[in-house]
């Protein structure tokens, strides 16, 4: 692969995303990121699989971790942006990443 100078190769690790946004870099390699028009919370594998996390409605636009491990995300509505601190939706979230990693 050709570059410009002083850049980095890159490649195409997966595709049909709908609108991704916030993505965060987990230590396993997987990248965690909410697709807005999709209204999903989703996990792409270092391989390119994808995995739906949570269906999360309302046009989120941002996620997270806390400082407990804990997933929030920004959820877009209308003309006021608010953030939801998703604790319930985190368990589950959580629990669903610890029973894909086993």
């Amino acid at each position: 692969m050709t570059t410009p100078q002083g850049t980095t190769p890159h490649r195409e690790i997966t595709s049909g995303l709908k609108f991704p946004e916030g993505p965060i870099a987990m230590e396993d390699g997987s990248v965690i990121l909410v697709e807005i028009a999709r209204e999903t919370l989703t996990r792409v594998m270092p391989d390119g699989k994808q995995h739906v996390i949570a269906k999360l409605g309302g046009g989120p636009n941002g996620a997270a971790v806390g400082p407990k491990g804990k997933i929030s995300r920004t959820l877009r509505t209308g003309s006021n942006d608010r953030v939801a601190n998703m604790r319930a939706f985190a368990a589950e979230a959580l629990k669903l990443l610890d029973e894909q990693l086993t």
